[in-house]
């Protein structure tokens, strides 16, 4: 049996020795082009060999190679192999994505553009830890699996024949996990155009637009400078500051670190930024009134204040709303599952007390010859005793 590898203008060329006859001494591997055997390309190998290499061929050319082993100056049995084609590795593949999944990721190419017929692809991932998928060549998309969450990834394609390979560039970065949907940064500029058109039209002085016989009031007639005390530009600020802190989370925490459980908060965030705005400017102008001093939100400066106070604090909601909960454990109680903190034991003194004073003898030694008397009794008292 002959088996045969096409390499770039040459094959490798593999046997199985006789298992009957004489010792081989030598083979002689003939290539033939047709019906011509090629005799100045034909290679001698020793008896104890089992493949050689025949070099010289053209790629795209078929050929055969006969293997004849020999007995010192006599020819033995001789073999032939299929037909076989030379030909070059493949070029390397081209346009490599990557898309990432859960613990996965889905890359897909396109076949090379020049180089010999590919029999399979090799598909890598960067960093290494990821073993190798190899795919037939009628495929051009594989699932890699086996990838940690949050983890930056490339992959490189490699298209192989048994004249080598060629590698691809590296593909796109991908980062497995959770990742930040896309409809979700359109939405968030989105809402920020919303929110600067509803400015202009509300600073912009027009007239009532007709349209179909319908009469459209200003935007300015519709919503008055004030609600219950609160100025109307102050949710429209809190909502602001929301937006611009929900553009800033996709840009950084996206491929990165992002939390899929907040995307509905993040889908909410001019609502909330601008409920917890006003409450803001609730908490401050009360706080302001207890001070004894009377807000006074119609002033130039004093509408700058309140407007940032509703700014950061929808810019920073979250510290907002932490900062709501201690004051309301503070006034109220602390809620369930909050722990108290047990109180520290008292400080020792700085300076240490005074040794105590030692106690007073109940009786002196007495002289020899005299009565002892108790306390409180006379001398006369005791010897009338």
């Amino acid at each position: 049996m002959i088996a045969v590898t096409p390499v770039d203008g040459a094959a490798v060329v593999s046997w199985q020795p006789p298992a009957e006859g004489p010792s081989v001494t030598r083979y002689e591997v003939t290539p033939v082009y047709g019906w011509t055997p090629l005799r100045e390309r034909m290679v001698m190998a020793d008896g104890s060999a089992a493949s050689a290499l025949v070099r010289g061929l053209l790629n795209g050319t078929t050929y055969t190679v006969r293997v004849t082993a020999c007995h010192g100056e006599l020819a033995g049995q001789t073999g032939t192999s299929p037909p076989f084609e030379p030909n070059p590795p493949p070029g390397p593949p081209v346009s490599v994505a990557a898309a990432a999944g859960e613990q996965s990721a889905s890359v897909s190419w396109g076949r090379p553009l020049s180089g010999g017929p590919i029999e399979r692809y090799r598909v890598m991932a960067s960093p290494n830890g990821v073993e190798p998928v190899v795919v037939p060549a009628t495929q051009t998309s594989v699932l890699m699996t086996g990838l940690r969450n949050r983890t930056r990834y490339t992959f490189a394609v490699a298209g192989v024949n048994g004249a080598g390979e060629n590698v691809s560039s590296p593909s796109n970065p991908v980062w497995p996990g959770d990742d930040v949907p896309r409809y979700l940064f359109p939405l968030e500029v989105t809402y920020l155009l919303l929110l600067n058109a509803i400015a202009f039209l509300y600073a912009l002085h027009y007239q009532p637009i007709v349209i179909g016989g319908v009469s459209v009031p200003a935007l300015r007639d519709v919503l008055p400078p004030t609600v219950a005390g609160v100025p109307v530009s102050i949710p429209w600020f809190g909502a602001l500051g929301a937006v611009l802190i929900g553009l800033y989370g996709i840009f950084d925490h996206s491929h990165r670190d992002w939390q899929r459980g907040l995307n509905t908060w993040h889908v909410a965030r001019p609502f909330t930024g601008a409920a917890l705005g006003t409450v803001g400017f609730i908490l401050f102008a009360s706080v302001i009134r207890a001070t004894g001093i009377t807000p006074q939100p119609a002033e130039g400066v004093g509408k700058l204040v309140y407007f940032g106070v509703a700014f950061v604090v929808g810019f920073r909601e979250e510290t907002f709303r932490q900062l709501i909960k201690r004051v309301a454990d503070l006034i109220v109680g602390p809620g369930q599952g909050t722990t108290l903190v047990a109180p520290r034991p008292p400080l020792p003194p700085v300076f240490p007390p005074p040794p105590a004073a030692p106690a007073p003898a109940r009786a002196a030694a007495a002289a020899p010859g005299t009565a002892l008397v108790e306390p409180g009794l006379s001398p006369t008292a005791a010897d009338g005793r």
